[in-house]
C-alpha cells in the first residue's frame, strides 16, 4: 500500500485543490493507503473545516507551529504503510499517475523516488517534465547525485533538495535512518530529503541502495505567485551551508561530490555554501596536494555545459 502525507500551513485554498485531485485520481482510482494532513497551523479553523469535507483524509493538528522540518517528519509517526508518497499542500495529483505511481513502486526497489513533475501556476497547469528522460530509472547513490546536481539540475536548486513528488520506502528509512540523524537537518527548510540523502551516503558502501525517478509527468507542482516561501528564497539558498555540512564525507564519497568545487562557478549563487562545505571537509580528510598545485594552491571556478 502506499499512504499520502500532505504537510501544510496556512494555504487552505490550495490543501482543497490538491485533496480534491487525490479524491479524483487515488480514491477513485483505487488507491488503498492512507492520506494524512498535518496542519502546523492549530488556529486555522478553515483547514480543519476542508479536510471534514474528504471522508477518506486523516487529519491531525500539531499543537503549536512546529517549523516546516519538523511538520514533515510527522510522515514517520502518522503514515503506516510501507510507501508514502510526500506532496506539498499546493501540488496536484494527476490523472493516471497513481497507476504508474503504484506500477514502478511494484517493479523497482528503491531508498525513494522521485515523481516527474510539472507545474500549476494560479490554476494554470504546464505538463511539460521537470525531467526529460527516455525511461523509468534506478541509479545508485553516486549516479544520482551527479544526475540530479549536473545532468538534470532543477531550475531553482540545481542540488540534491527537492520539494513535493517523493515516494519513500518507510520500512528502510525505519530501519536505516534514526530520529536523531535526520534532526541534523533540522532548520535547512529540508530535513526530510537530508534524512533520505543521508541514509544513502551512510549505508551505501554496505547496501545496494538506490534512487528512482519515473519517466511519466505525476505531480504538478505548485508555483503559485502567492506561494508563501517566495519571500525567503535567499533564506533558504543560505541554509544549504549547513545543509551539505551535516552529509559527512568519508575519502571515498568525497572523490564522487569534489567536482562539486571545481564547476561551481555556474552556479556561484547556490553552490558558494557548499564550496565552503567541501573545501572544509577536504581540508579535514587532507586535501590532495597534486591538486593543490594543478590550481596554484586556489579552487578553481571553471563551469560545466550541459
Amino acid at each position: 500500500m502506499i499512504d499520502i502525507f500532505i504537510p501544510t500551513y496556512n494555504r487552505p485554498e490550495k490543501l482543497e485543490r490538491c485533496l480534491k485531485s487525490i479524491q479524483a485520481e487515488y480514491i477513485d482510482g483505487g488507491g488503498s493507503g492512507g492520506v494524512f494532513v498535518s496542519n502546523n497551523n492549530p488556529d486555522n479553523t478553515r483547514t480543519k473545516e476542508i479536510c471534514r469535507n474528504y471522508p477518506f483524509v486523516q487529519y491531525y493538528e500539531n499543537e503549536k507551529d512546529l517549523g516546516i522540518d519538523k511538520n514533515h517528519e510527522m510522515v514517520y509517526k502518522y503514515c503506516q504503510s510501507g510507501y508514502v508518497l510526500l506532496l506539498a499542500d499546493d501540488d496536484i495529483l494527476l490523472p493516471g499517475s497513481f497507476k504508474v505511481i503504484n506500477e514502478f513502486v511494484s517493479n523497482y526497489d528503491f531508498l525513494f523516488a522521485i515523481c516527474n513533475s510539472g507545474e500549476v501556476i494560479n490554476d494554470k497547469l504546464n505538463k511539460k517534465p521537470c525531467y526529460d528522460i527516455d525511461s523509468d530509472m534506478v541509479m545508485d547513490t553516486f549516479d544520482a547525485m551527479d544526475f540530479f546536481i549536473y545532468e538534470k539540475p532543477l531550475k531553482v536548486f540545481p542540488m540534491l533538495p527537492y520539494f513535493g513528488g517523493i515516494i519513500i520506502n518507510l520500512n528502510s528509512m525505519r530501519l536505516l535512518s534514526k530520529p536523531n540523524e535526520r534532526d541534523l537537518f533540522s532548520g535547512t527548510y529540508h530535513q526530510y530529503i537530508g534524512g533520505l540523502w543521508n541514509a544513502l551516503l551512510e549505508n551505501c558502501l554496505q547496501r545496494d541502495l538506490k534512487v528512482g525517478l519515473i519517466k511519466d509527468v505525476c505531480v504538478a507542482i505548485g508555483c503559485d505567485s502567492d506561494k508563501t516561501w517566495y519571500p525567503y528564497i535567499q533564506a533558504v539558498i543560505d541554509k544549504m551551508n549547513s545543509f551539505y555540512d551535516n552529509l559527512e564525507i568519508d575519502e571515498l564519497r568525497r572523490k564522487h561530490i569534489s567536482f562539486l568545487v571545481k564547476y561551481s562557478g555556474r552556479y556561484t549563487h547556490y553552490f558558494y555554501p557548499l564550496a565552503k562545505m567541501i573545501a572544509k571537509k577536504q581540508k579535514r580528510y587532507g586535501k590532495v596536494e597534486n591538486e593543490k598545485k594543478e590550481n596554484n594552491g586556489c579552487v578553481r571556478n571553471t563551469s560545466r555545459s550541459h
